[in-house]
């Protein structure tokens, strides 16, 4: 894929937005960070960091770490996510919108072998997904305003919607060969890898780390994490958010190696005429999904983890089960709009709820 290191940096968003984000990423670890903090008998060091990544603030907690291989650390790993940010940028000049636009004109490039992995990866995630993750949704996030720092006043029009979706490409007619793309489709591409960055950017993260020889941390990007080893002599207790309250709903003892992530209509939204429109948009109708508040997963891989809790709050109460074993992800927490919990047996052994009267729950297996 082309590339071009004078393209400009990230804008910085506003100083409210970094403090939502901020209170955002505490509520998701306020349990944890309580437990690290008194875990270690034995008084090994803990590195503690946060750096601005994706408009968000990423926190690293690093135990058995000095200050200074922490720093040093650090840095690398804010260096490593500035240049994927810069690379995998869907709306700002970047390697993936020339890419978008060479598919567009010519419908074919070709493209690094890094590139074709990541890319290749999302299309198979769509493929399990049945659709719902889709990472070519671009133009369709771009006409809700979704795309900019600044919220949208009121949604595109029906019109809009619909003549965009009467030429979005079915993502079968992308293909990946000899690290050459093609869009067989004839139809205008928008790559938009949104849905499932986080999480590679986590995952290459926690591999960054295991090679330079550490194995307990935790890397929570605005409340979707990973961790590995534990807190000291004590697993990691994750907390998971109130969808409708900046209070901590449930809590969950990670194991080992293992990523959650929430994906929720409070995340990104706006209020028009008594409705609220928020980010995640259902690729079938064009607008966003809306039959519940929030879907948790915990997976060992946080891109399939990323992609899961997207593609599961659009398929919503009725679907989620087909769509979570065709994913691959046995660990699922539903919360619809009356805070009622729908969850699989293998997460609900595992699950502590943290609001008082504790919700309703239904336990599903899953088909």
């Amino acid at each position: 894929m082309p590339s071009n290191a004078n393209w400009p940096r990230q804008r910085r968003l506003p100083e409210l937005k970094h403090y939502v984000r901020i209170i955002s990423a505490c509520l998701a670890i306020l349990i944890y960070l309580s437990i690290a903090a008194c875990s270690d008998s034995n008084h090994k060091p803990v590195y503690r960091n946060q750096i601005l990544a994706f408009g968000t603030i990423v926190e690293l907690t690093l135990f058995d770490t000095s200050d200074t291989d922490g720093e040093k650390l650090s840095n690398e790993i804010r260096l490593m996510m500035e240049d994927f940010h810069e690379h995998w940028h869907a709306w700002q000049n970047s390697p993936l919108t020339l890419l978008s636009q060479t598919l567009s004109q010519s419908g074919q490039s070709e493209i690094n072998a890094d590139d074709a992995e990541l890319i290749s990866k999302s299309l198979a995630l769509s493929n399990a997904s049945k659709g719902l993750f889709h990472p070519a949704l671009g133009e369709l996030i771009s006409a809700w305003g979704f795309h900019s720092d600044e919220l949208p006043l009121s949604p595109p029009s029906e019109q809009t919607i619909n003549d965009i979706l009467n030429t979005l490409p079915t993502l079968d007619q992308i293909t990946i060969t000899n690290n050459v793309i093609s869009n067989d489709s004839g139809q205008a591409i928008h790559f938009d890898l949104g849905g499932f960055a986080k999480g590679v950017i986590i995952d290459r993260t926690i591999e960054y780390l295991r090679k330079a020889g550490i194995n307990n941390a935790i890397v929570n990007a605005g409340g979707d994490l990973r961790t590995i080893g534990s807190a000291g002599d004590r697993p990691w207790r994750i907390g998971i958010r109130h969808p409708r309250d900046l209070a901590v709903f449930a809590s969950i003892t990670t194991r080992d190696d293992e990523s959650v992530f929430t994906s929720g209509d409070y995340e990104r939204y706006f209020d028009y005429q008594g409705k609220r429109y928020h980010h995640i948009i259902d690729p079938r109708s064009g607008y966003p999904a809306d039959t519940v508040s929030s879907v948790t997963v915990i997976h060992r891989d946080s891109a399939t983890a990323d992609a899961a809790a997207t593609a599961l709050f659009i398929a919503g109460k009725q679907d989620w089960p087909r769509i979570a074993k065709s994913m691959g992800i046995e660990h699922v927490m539903i919360i619809d709009k009356e805070n009622k919990v729908f969850i699989t047996p293998e997460l609900a052994e595992r699950m502590e709820y943290e609001i008082s009267p504790p919700p309703a729950v239904e336990i599903h297996p899953l088909p």
